[in-house]
């Protein structure tokens, strides 16, 4: 019996390898690397037009002062203006240095404190301190300053108010100089008296103090007693060296109401805005009338 024929083989299909697991990871491994973007610059970003703005500021100053400096110093108008006629256009700038120079002609406001109406108050004003009538002298002055438009020198009027202000506190700056000296053992004239006291207290212009006795037989005891009381060379020698106006005035009416015009006189050339008044009262033959401040 025949051999049966061999069936077909069935075709064999490709041969296919299969990697293996770790090398198709490594392979993904190896891509090419992308390349870094650039970053866009920002909207906001510092820079440096600060600095750069302040450098050409100070060089355009530093030029700006070379320039002007050599203008001042090399005197470029000729080089600009080259005019060898002065009288041509551009003659103005040119200056002689030996030409005459024209004098003002306008005269000079005169001081207000030599205005007619000002020097005759002031004498009247010192004629009412002289009498020791300190309100009659501020009155004067106080009636003038009322009338701005009829006198027109008010600031003079201010300080001649307040000078004579000033000067009335004759009194107050003899207690204020006996107060600095409360619980000490001084001397005072009194009523042509030289008394010992030890003052204790003040209040406005009068003094309680412990007067002690000149005998050893007699008590201590409190008095109190007003600086008007005082001799006037007393409280003349308590207001203290005349180192201002205001001092020296009252030392000349003091001066004067204790009898003594040439002690009197010679504080008047001292006496500040009154010194040329004063110095007319004391210095006329008429003897003035002494008085106490």
């Amino acid at each position: 019996m025949p051999d049966p024929k061999p069936s077909a083989a069935p075709p064999r299909g490709e041969l296919k390898i299969k990697r293996p697991v770790g090398e198709v990871r490594a392979a993904k491994r190896q891509v090419r690397p992308r390349a870094t973007p650039r970053k866009a610059p920002q909207v906001n970003a510092p820079t440096d037009v600060g600095p750069a703005f302040l450098r050409i500021l100070l060089w355009a100053a530093l030029v700006g002062w070379l320039l002007l400096l050599a203008f001042k110093l090399l005197d470029p108008l000729p080089f600009l203006f080259p005019d060898d006629d002065d009288t041509g256009a551009y003659a103005w700038w040119r200056v002689d240095p030996h030409a005459p120079v024209a004098a003002e002609t306008r005269d000079a406001p005169a001081p207000k404190q030599n205005d007619p109406e000002l020097r005759a108050l002031k004498r009247r004003v010192v004629t009412a301190l002289l009498s020791s009538s300190f309100s009659d002298a501020l009155a004067l002055i106080e009636r003038q300053q009322k009338a701005p438009d009829i006198y027109p020198y008010q600031d003079d009027l201010d300080d001649l108010h307040g000078y004579v202000r000033a000067v009335a506190r004759i009194n107050a700056v003899v207690a204020d100089a006996i107060r600095e000296r409360i619980d000490e053992e001084v001397v005072i004239r009194v009523k042509d008296r030289r008394v010992t006291i030890i003052p204790r207290a003040s209040a406005g212009d009068r003094i309680n103090a412990v007067v002690i006795p000149s005998g050893a037989d007699q008590k201590r005891h409190s008095a109190t007693f007003s600086v008007s009381d005082l001799d006037p060379i007393e409280r003349s020698h308590w207001i203290g060296q005349a180192d201002t106006p205001h001092k020296c005035a009252m030392k000349l009416l003091l001066h004067l109401s204790a009898g003594d015009p040439e002690g009197a006189r010679v504080f008047a050339p001292s006496c500040g805005i009154l010194a040329r008044a004063f110095e007319e009262q004391l210095g006329g033959a008429v003897p003035i009338t002494p008085t106490t401040p």
